[in-house]
């Protein structure tokens, strides 16, 4: 649906509806009945939808995309028990709201260009299942603490130039993709990331010490723009790079 001119969205109304794409709507707030059985994915783009998602039980509810929509600011006390993909670009969210949310099967989780985000989310509540993670754009410190990333495959952190502590764990056994772009980090020391196979890190100008890292499988290694960086010496085991 594109352009309509509806003041409320009653998802009551389309109780058979599995996907549905609004865009470009002056929609200001969504209403879901208690329990939204046929709904796969919804995608919301450029709408208004103050007050988000909120107080609503999805059972097939596999995708949700939010982008280009700065008034959509809710996103609590929900339960998916099927979503995969969670994506908010250019919304209102404050991201902590992910705590109040039930999410056991998220893989993917994409959260860029939040005005007011205000630091890192706790996503202690997905449990070792997360695959995929991006945050571009949004005011972080630091990045890490309370998250279980046991599972996770890719890992982009962009745009964030206040980013100054990464607290990921020393291990990830599945990690294989890690990009850092435009941050405050002043050391990347001490991981062990046994499938990594590409790692990028752009104008991180701070960044003094990339030392006594083990990555067995690298195969791309890219640094630039790292200013400051004056010891790169110890970083071991890179049988593999290219």
């Amino acid at each position: 649906m594109e352009g309509v001119q509806f003041d409320t969205f009653d998802f009551a109304l389309i109780p058979t509806a599995e996907i549905v794409y609004i865009k470009d709507s002056p929609i200001r707030k969504l209403d879901f009945p208690g329990v939204v059985a046929n709904l796969g994915a919804l995608q919301l783009d450029n709408v208004k939808a103050q007050g988000g998602i909120s107080g609503a039980n999805f059972s097939s509810l596999y995708e949700i995309i939010v982008t280009r929509s700065p008034d959509f600011d809710g996103f609590n006390n929900n339960n998916f028990t099927k979503l995969q993909e969670l994506v908010f670009d250019g919304t209102s969210i404050q991201l902590t709201d992910l705590l109040d949310n039930d999410m056991p099967t998220l893989e993917r989780l994409t959260l860029s260009n939040s005005a007011n985000a205000a630091g890192i989310p706790d996503v202690s509540n997905i449990k070792g299942i997360l695959k995929y993670y991006k945050l571009e754009s949004i005011k972080l410190a630091s990045f890490g603490n309370g998250c279980d990333l046991t599972a996770l495959e890719e890992l982009y952190i962009l745009g964030n130039n206040q980013l100054a502590t990464l607290s990921l764990p020393a291990s990830i056994a599945t990690l294989k993709t890690l990009v850092i772009e435009n941050s405050a980090l002043a050391t990347f020391t001490g991981y062990t990331y046994p499938a990594l196979t590409s790692l990028s890190i752009h104008d991180t100008g701070v960044l003094e010490t990339f030392t006594t890292n083990t990555f067995s499988a690298l195969k791309d290694l890219t640094l630039s723009g790292l200013v400051k960086t004056t010891e790169l010496s110890n970083t071991v085991n890179l049988p593999a790079l290219q």
